[in-house]
């Protein structure tokens, strides 16, 4: 299950939310840690009040250089953890204001039905120039794991842009796949896009292998962010 959680404004509606998903996996963008809370410890706790289950996780920072405000991909699970990382990319290391350049990736490796599945979480530039180098940068990193591979997040991208076809040529669009022509909107108005409505976060996965392949797929809307949710059920075997 993927959400921008956009600052997370409300965090216990966004939390109630998440438990009643049933989800076993959430992956989460723009997830803070300032002075007023440390965001991905309060979504572990929250989730483990409602929901009577452990969760675990990892979070990935953006590289910025304030120390007042960190905001990154957070991976939470109540499934088994094999192991984690993390990754960061700065696409405009001289100029330390310009945060949209400065982004980062986490990774869980869950066990599933005893195999092992590496989920990624992501959230990219709104500059497509800048957004295109850190696709790239993240493609080579991902690379280096063994699949199955299943990568989602806020990629600020639509359907038929550069950005979407390097991705689309390393990995299935698990919407297209499985729901076919159905918009399936994410953002219902974008400001980098004349306020206009548009698919800008997904869910991929591997373009051949049977091990962990999603089987449905559908976009919950909700106004507790400017994102809708997009939940991927995948069957593991």
């Amino acid at each position: 299950m993927g959400q921008n959680a956009a600052g997370a404004a409300n965090i216990d509606a966004q939390v109630e939310m998440l438990a009643d998903s049933g989800a076993h996996v959430l992956v989460l963008q723009e997830i803070t840690v300032t002075a007023q809370g440390n965001q991905p410890a309060l979504f572990e706790a929250k989730l483990e009040a409602l929901t009577g289950q452990q969760w675990q996780g990892v979070w990935a920072p953006a590289p910025w250089s304030t120390t007042t405000t960190q905001e990154g991909n957070l991976i939470l699970t109540t499934l088994p953890i094999a192991s984690s990382s993390t990754f960061t990319v700065d696409t405009a290391p001289w100029d330390s204001g310009w945060f949209d350049t400065k982004r980062s990736a986490a990774r869980l490796a869950v066990v599933v039905n005893d195999g092992t599945v590496n989920v990624f979480g992501t959230h990219l530039a709104l500059n497509a120039t800048h957004r295109q180098s850190q696709l790239d940068a993240l493609q080579a990193w991902i690379d280096g794991f063994a699949a199955p591979r299943i990568i989602g997040g806020d990629f600020n991208m639509v359907p038929g842009e550069t950005a979407y076809i390097d991705m689309a040529a390393m990995f299935t669009d698990a919407w297209t796949s499985l729901a076919g022509s159905d918009q399936g909107f994410t953002m219902d108005a974008r400001n980098s896009a004349g306020n206009q409505p548009g698919r800008i976060d997904y869910w991929w996965q591997e373009k051949a292998d049977s091990q962990a392949l999603g089987s449905e797929v559908w976009v919950v809307k909700t106004t507790r962010s400017d994102h809708h949710i997009v939940v991927l059920d995948v069957q593991v075997k």
